[in-house]
């Protein structure tokens, strides 16, 4: 029940029902739940080839290559990562997720090549601040510093206890010379982060990996926008 459960969230099913059993979607689901398994153990080398004979056998499933991907991105193979959730984008052109885990894994390494994937995702569903917030980093990283700030400024407003956004933003108006901002902007990751120290706030995030957005904010990536 573990396998089945966990190959569903990997592959994004919304239905908490079961596929029928011997259909193609069940199996589908049992073996993306195997490789998982085996990704939570860290065994990469073991889970593997289960994830590309899967996506080998059914290349068009939906969220087969995005859930591959992140797979590969936890597993540190970047490039063979990017290139399975641009599978995910042919299967699905509006597949803002598969979108925001390029631009995170490019981020710092070629922000200005991750910045499209970010632009289409924000474009795709505005409503998501994660997208917002990963833009406006890569526009930042890319020193496009007044662009950056309108998009950082929305995921504050998402995440008004969340430091790193506050860093972000104090970083960006000390570029446009916005001295009060920048200043309140510090202040405000200054306290947030004592009180993260203290245990009086919320926890801020923990490592950063390839396939998490940088910096990340307390949700994670692919959950869904707020209604």
């Amino acid at each position: 029940q573990l396998t089945q459960t966990l190959g569903m969230v990997a592959l994004r099913m919304r239905d908490k029902n079961l596929p029928a059993a011997g259909s193609p979607a069940a199996e589908t689901v049992a073996r993306v739940g195997q490789a998982e398994c085996l990704a939570g153990q860290k065994k990469f080398d073991e889970a593997r080839p289960l994830y590309s004979a899967v996506t080998r056998d059914y290349p068009e499933y939906p969220n087969i290559h995005y859930a591959h991907g992140r797979f590969l991105l936890e597993a540190r193979d970047t490039a063979a990562g990017i290139d399975e959730l641009k599978r995910e984008i042919t299967n699905n052109p509006n597949h803002v997720f598969a979108r925001l885990q390029i631009a995170a894994a490019k981020y710092k390494t070629d922000s200005a090549a991750g910045l499209p994937y970010a632009e289409e995702a924000v474009k795709l569903d505005p409503r998501l601040p994660l997208g917002h917030y990963l833009l406006g980093l890569l526009l930042l990283d890319t020193d496009d510093y007044r662009r950056a700030i309108p998009e950082l400024e929305i995921a504050q407003r998402a995440f008004p206890r969340e430091a790193k956004v506050y860093l972000a933003l104090g970083a960006a108006y000390s570029r446009a010379e916005q001295w009060p901002e920048a200043a309140r902007a510090r202040a405000a990751f200054a306290r947030l982060s004592q009180e993260s120290e203290k245990g009086s706030g919320p926890p801020n995030s923990g490592k950063e990996s390839s396939g998490a957005v940088p910096g990340r904010i307390g949700v994670k990536m692919d959950a869904e926008p707020p209604r």
